[in-house]
């Protein structure tokens, strides 16, 4: 399933003393998990300790160390694969039904709060079609990716091409932190972009020279760009970072 830009956090964290009374440190960590949980989205399961390490900069030990607080806490727990994932996760991040959207908007309207200008017994379902546009979107690209073999289908072959091979090979970074489906994507760019070896190679050894944080493979799909557009058209040297913006641009840039 392809991973959404965005998760749901609810207001009621402000209110849960479970949450309330974590250390500043452990409060952030549960964020993040939940960031990682909805950028992977598969249902709240998180990715290999190895790559969360790395990816939160952080230390195996010491945060395997907070992964068990927090699983004191219920608020991640282990599947039954032995795997980590964030608890309740699927279940509160699923599209909310519109029948329950109709409940909370005229709850809202009988307490007056927001009261809108238009009478109260206008067409609901009319109000909310815009609101709800982006779930629905993403749910029919979720859908189509699911028909498609999803994600996990392409991790296999990617793994034998011979751009992420240098990349691993030349970064030491481990496959697929920030998802398949994001380095796949990525891939697919530079492909069609006609990147070769030689321009990611460049790329990579430029974006350290320049101080540009590498995290995935997705960090130097524009860089790999323009390095390939130089070597064709024979372009002066450029400063990268006007190009790092963008899906794949701003991520892991600093």
């Amino acid at each position: 399933m392809a991973s959404k830009y965005w998760i749901k956090l609810y207001h009621e964290i402000l209110d849960d003393p479970k949450m309330g009374r974590l250390p500043d440190t452990l409060f952030r960590r549960a964020i993040e998990f939940f960031l990682i949980a909805g950028d992977c989205n598969r249902g709240g399961a998180l990715p290999p300790l190895a790559d969360m390490a790395w990816r939160l900069r952080a230390d195996e030990v010491a945060l395997y160390a907070q992964m068990e607080d927090l699983e004191a806490l219920n608020v991640l727990s282990r599947g039954a694969d032995g795997g980590w994932l964030v608890t309740h996760f699927k279940e509160r991040q699923d599209a909310t039904p519109m029948s329950e959207r109709v409940r909370r908007h005229r709850e809202t309207i009988r307490i007056g709060k927001n009261a809108p200008s238009e009478p109260c017994n206008d067409n609901v379902t009319n109000r909310y079609t815009d609101t709800d546009a982006d779930t629905d979107a993403d749910a029919e690209t979720d859908e189509k990716e699911d028909e498609d073999g999803g994600d996990e289908s392409r991790g296999s072959g990617i793994r034998e091409d011979g751009l992420v091979k240098l990349f691993v090979e030349r970064t030491g970074i481990p496959l697929f932190p920030g998802c398949e489906g994001k380095w796949a994507r990525a891939l697919e760019r530079m492909k069609k972009a006609g990147v070769e070896e030689t321009d990611l190679a460049k790329a990579i050894d430029e974006c350290r020279q320049k101080g540009l944080t590498i995290a995935s493979l997705v960090s130097v799909v524009n860089p790999a760009i323009i390095a390939m557009s130089r070597r064709r058209a024979g372009r002066p040297e450029e400063d990268h970072r006007r190009y790092m913006k963008g899906e794949y641009g701003e991520f892991g840039t600093r």
